[in-house]
């Protein structure tokens, strides 16, 4: 890997320099996400990366300037996740709640 933003080493959970001149699969340590960066199909795939304990929609695009062959964006939503999650919960609850009849005292 040529280059590797701290935005993507965080997302990661890799240190600081790390992803930096060593293999694709050494640098991302995810199979899926390096399987993303290698098809450079322009497609968004969304994954969870068990590593890092995130869910993340991975994007590689080919292009040809000087020694890149290849851009991946990362996009962390693991919080959009959650936040999805703590709706869906609530709505249940809320949901469940309203059909119960209230008993009498």
């Amino acid at each position: 890997m040529l280059v590797a933003n701290p935005a993507a080493e965080r997302v990661l959970a890799r240190p600081p320099g790390s992803m930096t001149g060593v293999s694709l699969i050494q640098a991302l340590r995810d199979h899926d996400l390096a399987e993303v960066a290698r098809s450079a199909s322009g497609v968004p795939v969304e994954l969870h990366l068990s590593a890092a304990n995130r869910d993340v929609i991975a994007t590689a695009v080919a292009v040809d300037i000087e020694d890149v062959r290849t851009v991946l964006t990362i996009e962390d939503v693991t919080d959009l996740h959650r936040a999805q999650r703590a709706r869906s919960e609530l709505v249940a609850n809320v949901s469940h709640e309203l059909r119960t009849p209230i008993a009498a005292a």
